[in-house]
């Protein structure tokens, strides 16, 4: 009893960090509920807190990290809440699109589409169907964002907006993206009235992104002294907490960061944390991603140990779905030993079960070789 109280206060905490933009304290809230949730058997906390620590990681760029806990919802997503599950396959989808895995992207779409579509929620559905439009938009493919967001329908701009995707602000990206007179004057509209609104709530990581897109749209009208001065509001903003894919996912936004870059010089401005940080914002705008780091570096930045020798050989058989009984005889021990070692493969794994320590294993490259 006294475990569920204090993941749920720890989830609570992990939530109000998040809105905030202290990406820093997200990770140390969902770190320990990770911990807290793992000893006391709580899967749904588990999900809670992998999926908070996919969206930091998402946002510092750390893809590989992302992926990794975007993953770990998923493979246990029948057991998952709903909304875990759509804002992880929302959150595994964004990253591989950062990662330049367009198909990979697109598939994972279709299984968010499959996946509200099992429970006839329209709500979801339209949420859905939005994101779906915001991937498209990140593929440069307007006119199927344009299709997506007319099947997600006009929604509301209200609630505390606590999740990945918000269609009021996939529906400014679409207005932005059309460039047209009346659409960027549209979006600029809708972006106003999402900026008292994301004030109101005091979502600091809302109104970042609301920010950037605003700066986009006072660019495409011409406006370069508004567009610096609302990209520098959200500069200050983002910074503390290390935001970075929010403005990387705005490849226009180039342009108006070279326009600040050439009037900080000018200006002889000195600020060594913010030239750092507009270069790491630079960087990923580029594209110039870091190379992947191996399964073993993951896993120990996440404070997993490595799986031995022994426990990866375990992992492939239970790949080949045999029982402990006939592991033991292929590897000639008792089952006794099968069972301590998938016990130690499941706790390194941070999973609760022998499918998703085998899904997951995948998704990380560990059962590519025989």
């Amino acid at each position: 009893m006294q475990s569920n109280t204090t993941a749920r206060l720890l989830f609570a905490q992990g939530g109000v960090y998040l809105a905030a933009g202290k990406l820093h304290l997200v990770v140390q809230a969902a770190r320990h509920l990770l911990q807290l949730a793992q000893e006391a058997d709580l899967a749904l906390s588990q999900h809670s807190a992998h999926l908070m620590l996919g969206v930091a990681y998402y946002e510092w760029d750390n893809l590989d990290a992302a992926v990794y806990h975007f993953s770990a919802v998923l493979v246990d997503r029948h057991h998952a809440h709903l909304w875990a599950a759509r804002d992880s396959l929302c959150g595994l989808a964004l990253t591989y699109q950062a990662q330049g895995l367009g198909k990979e992207a697109q598939e994972t779409a279709r299984s968010l589409l499959d996946v509200v579509q099992e429970e006839h929620n329209m709500g979801e559905l339209m949420i859905a169907y939005a994101f779906c439009g915001r991937l498209a938009l990140l593929q440069d493919d307007v006119e199927e964002a344009s299709r997506w967001l007319e099947l997600a329908g006009e929604q509301e701009v209200l609630g505390p907006m606590t999740f990945l995707e918000d269609p009021p602000i996939t529906k400014a990206r679409l207005l932005l993206a059309k460039g047209d007179e009346q659409s960027v004057a549209g979006g600029q509209a809708l972006l106003n009235h999402l900026l008292q609104h994301v004030e109101a709530i005091h979502s600091t990581r809302k109104t970042i992104q609301v920010l950037a897109l605003q700066a986009w749209a006072y660019d495409l009208q011409g406006r370069e002294t508004e567009a610096l001065e609302v990209l520098e509001q959200a500069l200050a903003l983002g910074r503390p907490g290390g935001f970075i894919r929010t403005f990387a996912d705005l490849p226009p936004l180039a342009k108006v960061f070279q326009a600040l870059r050439k009037r900080r010089r000018a200006r002889q401005a000195v600020d060594k944390q913010l030239d750092t940080y507009l270069h790491r914002l630079q960087v990923a705008m580029s594209s110039l991603a870091s190379p992947p780091r191996s399964t073993e570096e993951l896993l120990k930045q996440e404070g997993l140990e490595p799986l031995t020798e022994r426990e990866l050989h375990i992992l492939h058989l239970l790949e080949r779905d045999l029982t402990n009984k006939e592991i033991a005889r292929e590897l000639v021990v008792t089952p006794g030993t099968v069972k301590v070692h998938t016990t130690n493969v499941y706790r390194k794994l941070s999973v609760n079960n022998r499918h998703a320590a085998v899904t997951l294993a995948r998704s990380l490259g560990l059962l590519a070789a025989n």
